[in-house]
């Protein structure tokens, strides 16, 4: 919820305790590329290991209040693992970095 112009649905494994992330959450690996898409990667905060919500994603968030709302649900459940389609996934430890991830929402 935010963005009119980029929804997103965020899935919750609770046997697995993973969250399945598309768009908004991304972390790709940086050594792969060239100079100028690794300093891309580096300005849109998609850059592995930490990965986090793209900016340009963030810029189309006009309710914060409602995307705020989101992210505490999401935040909410007991999740370790982080599966995601742009880049590397986290296998453990998962919460935090999701966290630190959307902690620009505050």
């Amino acid at each position: 919820a935010g963005s009119k112009f980029l929804p997103e649905t965020v899935f919750f494994h609770r046997l697995s305790r993973t969250l399945i992330i598309t768009d908004i959450f991304q972390s790709h690996e940086p050594q792969s590329d060239g100079w100028f898409w690794r300093t891309v990667k580096r300005l849109n905060a998609i850059a592995a290991p930490e990965g986090g919500a793209p900016r340009d994603w963030r810029l189309t968030v006009r309710d914060r209040k409602a995307a705020r709302a989101s992210r505490d649900r999401m935040l909410a459940w007991d999740f370790d693992r982080l599966v995601i389609t742009h880049g590397r996934c986290t296998p453990t430890g998962a919460h935090p970095q999701v966290e630190r991830a959307f902690a620009w929402l505050d």
